[in-house]
């Protein structure tokens, strides 16, 4: 690992707090809050893409996975906390081979992701924005009325970068790692779950009209009691937070 690595790090970090986490402050302590309309506004390609740059040069041996880690019974999701505060999340979720991160939503949120090592099956979908009642071909509904459209159902492999928004890029989602020695996924999330306005729901999804149809009714469900996540410690370099 080069001082170069390292640099890079605190770049990311450096930029996360002003690109992302100051901002949102701002918002909250000016009173405008975290609404739709002002997160969307801040948490944009344009705005997010030197984050994504850095975070393409991140290895899995700069945050200490040069050797794949697994959950002593191979059935845990091992998570790394690297930073959080009640705005910016950064961590890494390491998941076992064949197991999966149930399909749950991300509210008003952004992700950008990357796959450290092995590789994952993502299978993700958006809200539809203006869904048709079943009653009537003319009257929307007010919501979304639980329809979504999925967006993506392939393969993300080492070094391949993945970017969600509030309304597009899959903002719901399931991983499961599908290499022999599982995956890692370091994620930059803000803002973060907040139980009170933010709380993370978890879904089925159950197919519209034939079996070619890339439309879904997602009906939420209870957090399965066989998806397990342990805190593990972070072994890599410093990024700079302030912890």
């Amino acid at each position: 690992m080069s001082a170069s690595a390292g640099n890079n790090l605190k770049q990311l970090a450096s930029l996360c707090r002003s690109l992302i986490s100051n901002v949102l402050h701002a918002e909250v302590f000016a009173g405008v809050g975290l609404s739709s309309r002002s997160s969307a506004s801040v948490l944009n390609e344009e705005t997010l893409k030197p984050i994504v740059e850095l975070l393409s040069t991140v290895t899995k041996e700069d945050v200490g996975l040069a050797t794949a880690r697994v959950a002593s019974n191979n059935r845990s999701v091992g998570y790394i906390r690297i930073y959080s505060d009640e705005i910016l999340s950064v961590g890494i979720f390491v998941i076992p081979c064949s197991i999966s991160i149930p399909l749950h939503d991300h509210p008003d949120m952004c992700v950008l992701s990357k796959v450290l090592y092995g590789s994952v099956q993502v299978e993700s979908y958006d809200w539809d924005q203006c869904s048709v009642s079943p009653n009537t071909a003319t009257k929307p509904l007010v919501n979304h009325g639980n329809i979504a459209t999925k967006v993506f159902d392939g393969e993300l492999k080492e070094g391949q970068l993945n970017t969600l928004y509030q309304n597009s890029g899959g903002n719901l989602h399931k991983f499961t790692a599908n290499s022999k020695e599982g995956c890692a996924i370091l994620d930059i999330i803000a803002p973060q779950y907040d139980e009170n306005k933010r709380p993370c729901t978890y879904y089925k999804a159950m197919p519209l009209g034939t079996a070619t149809s890339n439309k879904f009714c997602l009906e939420s469900v209870e957090e399965s009691e066989d998806f397990c996540i342990t805190n593990w410690a972070y072994q890599g370099l410093d990024w700079g937070f302030d912890c």
